[in-house]
């Protein structure tokens, strides 16, 4: 009779160790009898097969956690760490990771209220074309003017208006050209912008997350002193979670004004 991994893997990811060496033994007991002389060393096999499994299978064995740890994760509540507070190993190092994200991306400016395009757009799509093109009509209309011109200072006055105008035509094409360099510039940073409001939208959520997993598992903890303490911390994360809510809403806020600002709305 062969073991059945499939148990192995349930064991794994569903109970303590303590349960898993239990589970494991009863395992071995249900092997045939030619083979019961194992016995004696199903002790080593078992923890063998079991943490070996655990390990390749399924990374993270669930662990019960003690009073200390729950002392511990209120200390860190009552001095409002954060993710500290969290007395489960897993949730705290999830928790720990996104918010050290949230804290090099948030916590940097990328605010797009600085990048409106809608005018710079208007300048390059209408104002400035528009007024290059009425220039060079009037520059046709004043070389006729100055083809036809009999007097010396007729055709003095139209060349400074020609030069004048040319001059003109020439300063408004270099800030076309300029307009448009910086949009494209302005663009290129509202993406990299829109990529971090985001990242940092994501990680905010994953730290959120975190905390309502521990709230979960911590409002069914049964041990007496654990669930007092529990219900401490409970009270602590919902309120920390109520800020991540707040965070997410003004970072979506902070998103959408940079998708208005890429499409030229603002």
């Amino acid at each position: 009779m062969a073991l059945d991994f499939n148990k192995l893997r349930y064991l794994s990811r569903n109970l303590t160790f303590p349960e898993i060496m239990k589970s494991g033994v009863k395992i071995m007991n249900d092997l045939p009898p030619r083979v019961r002389f194992l016995r004696s060393i199903h002790s080593i096999f078992v923890l063998a097969a079991i943490v070996g499994t655990a390990c390749t299978v399924s990374p993270t064995i669930v662990v019960a956690q003690s009073l200390d740890d729950w002392k511990t994760a209120l200390t860190a509540a009552n001095n409002d760490q954060g993710t500290p507070s969290i007395p489960y190993e897993s949730l705290r190092r999830t928790a720990a990771e996104q918010q050290d994200i949230v804290n090099n991306l948030c916590k940097t400016e990328w605010s797009c209220k600085s990048l409106g395009t809608k005018s710079i757009r208007e300048d390059i799509n209408d104002r400035l074309p528009g007024k290059i093109n009425e220039n060079k009509n009037t520059l046709t209309n004043l070389n006729n003017d100055l083809a036809k011109a009999v007097t010396d200072d007729e055709k003095r006055s139209i060349q400074e208006k020609i030069k004048k105008l040319d001059e003109e035509t020439e300063r408004l094409s270099n800030l076309l050209k300029n307009k448009t360099e910086s949009l494209k510039n302005d663009l290129q940073e509202i993406d990299t912008r829109i990529t971090q409001g985001t990242n940092c939208k994501n990680a905010r959520l994953a730290v959120r997350k975190a905390f309502q997993d521990a709230i979960d598992k911590a409002k069914n903890e049964s041990d007496p002193d654990i669930k007092a303490i529990a219900n401490q911390l409970i009270t602590y994360w919902e309120k920390g979670n109520q800020k991540h809510v707040e965070a997410v809403t003004k970072a979506d806020e902070g998103i959408e004004i940079c998708q208005k600002c890429q499409k030229g709305d603002l």
